[in-house]
């Protein structure tokens, strides 16, 4: 299949041989959201996030966006450089998300500027998801979606349904608002959650999700940021086969992927490997 790298054949086979013996009762699907299930270029330019929108197309006003996308430029570069250690990632990463949402709350966001997002057309699921997702859900297969996104649970349950994607076995663990009687944000509930701590310990904040997936030991992992490989972190694991998008190649992040991933799927691609690996698992 074109755009595929498998950095270890016999490795990826033999896990995926593991997931299906073990059969579909026994799986669970932890996926990223940005860029994930998301498309992240779209019309030729990058949609790294839903966040990005409210900045880019300035729903909250110039002010905001400038603060933001300064925000964006100094710690994305930290976010995506693997020569960082692990540790100083993560203090980066809750001090831009910390800093970020006091800017979205002295900003004045309000649901009136989510439902703007929501219009966007740049809001674009990957070709091929909602197939995936109704093959989870035709066989009763969780879905625990999680996401640092800056615009929380609730939007992207939103974004799911706008394209008629019933969350009947999808569970999202992402950050969640507290809103005053003018339906504004007033606080961001913690843990705020952020790209490095996405993991078990979050997800058991969700009893909901946790509940559905504590007995299911085996995990195909979907993300587009090596970073997403923590989603697992903490979490008894018997297979693990994970998959990522690398939307934006270049020779130090395919490196990263390739010490990271089963599999890569390039130029921001479809699912259609997603979909023919759990086709197996399913055995349809």
């Amino acid at each position: 299949m074109k755009n595929i790298i498998i950095p270890d054949q016999n490795k990826f086979d033999s896990k995926l041989k593991a997931i299906v013996a073990a059969g579909k009762d026994k799986l669970h699907v932890r996926m990223d959201f940005d860029g994930t299930v998301t498309e992240a270029i779209v019309g030729g330019k990058t949609v790294p996030s839903l966040t990005s929108i409210l900045r880019d197309e300035d729903i909250l006003g110039k002010d905001y966006s400038l603060k933001a996308r300064a925000l964006y430029d100094k710690y994305h570069a930290i976010e995506i450089d693997p020569e960082i250690a692990k540790a100083d990632k993560k203090n980066a990463m809750h001090e831009w998300w910390s800093t970020h949402f006091e800017l979205m709350i002295k900003s004045g966001l309000g649901k009136k500027h989510i439902e703007q997002v929501l219009l966007s057309s740049r809001i674009r699921l990957r070709k091929g998801f909602k197939e995936f997702a109704q093959t989870l859900a035709a066989n009763n297969i969780p879905l625990v979606i999680m996401s640092s996104d800056g615009l929380g649970a609730a939007t992207i349950l939103l974004v799911l349904e706008n394209n008629k994607i019933p969350p009947v076995n999808i569970h999202i663990v992402s950050n969640q608002f507290e809103w005053d009687s003018r339906g504004r944000v007033i606080k961001v509930k913690e843990p705020i959650i952020h790209t490095l701590n996405k993991n078990e310990e979050t997800i058991r904040r969700v009893p909901a999700a946790y509940e559905t997936i504590k007995d299911r030991p085996n995990v195909l992992l979907l993300g587009d940021s090596v970073a997403d490989i923590t989603m697992v972190e903490g979490a008894r694991i018997l297979n693990l086969l994970s998959l990522g998008f690398l939307n934006k190649d270049s020779e130090k992040q395919r490196a990263a992927f390739r010490q990271t991933f089963d599999a890569i799927i390039l130029n921001d691609g479809p699912m259609d490997f997603a979909n023919l690996i759990l086709a197996q698992i399913v055995n349809i």
